[in-house]
């Protein structure tokens, strides 16, 4: 059986300490306020992103974003809102976060997030 991990700090290191877990893990997942504002999430900081790239690099286990847009502003729905969380999620790509959990299905038939998560 394989799970989805929660990710907080030190989870490289009690992974990389129970190696025989790696193997159940499907992808370890997260949210970050400076991507995509939660009032639930504080910021990662760089040392965090750090410790995420060597979880996805160094266990080859992929990184999975949590992004709930349904709980924002209806501004996200119109204009520059829908350009900008368009954005957010290219910013995702260039970290590595090689899955989105993303459920708006409203927003995810837009086109413009469309093509921005036509990668994932």
């Amino acid at each position: 059986m394989k799970y989805s991990f929660p990710y907080c700090v030190g989870t490289f290191d009690y992974l990389w300490k129970n190696p025989h877990l790696i193997r159940h893990v499907n992808d370890v997942y997260f949210s970050d306020n400076k991507i995509f504002h939660s009032a639930r999430h504080s910021p990662l900081t760089d040392d965090q992103w750090n410790e995420l790239y060597d979880i996805s690099e160094k266990l080859n286990i992929p990184l999975n974003y949590i992004m709930n847009p349904s709980v924002y502003d209806p501004s996200i729905y119109f204009g520059d809102q829908k350009k900008e969380l368009a954005d957010k999620i290219e910013n995702l790509r260039r970290h590595d976060v090689s899955i989105i959990t993303f459920n708006n299905t409203m927003l995810m038939n837009d086109p413009i997030i469309k093509q921005a998560l036509a990668g994932y």
